[in-house]
């Protein structure tokens, strides 16, 4: 981003059929997830990695670093694996 660079932290991954549309419900926090297909190259799962964020580094100031609330990923990243 041209104002800041966030940094995120992997804190859990977990494969999914490619038809389970409930990882797509969004949760009650911030929570970036990542898609890839998997296994490679083909569409019939997909693998997905929660992170969070843990700093902010913006253009020109001072960095500062989240901190996260206890149990927020458990609750967000929970379901069928």
């Amino acid at each position: 981003m041209p104002y800041a660079t966030f940094v995120y932290r992997a804190v859990r991954h977990r494969v999914v059929a490619a038809t389970d549309l409930s990882v797509l419900r969004s949760p009650r926090h911030e929570l970036l997830e990542l898609q890839a297909c998997h296994p490679r190259f083909f569409a019939t799962h997909r693998y997905i990695v929660y992170a969070r964020l843990v700093s902010v580094e913006p253009r020109g100031g001072v960095p500062y670093t989240i901190e996260a609330s206890p149990g927020a990923l458990d609750s967000a990243a929970t379901g069928p694996a």
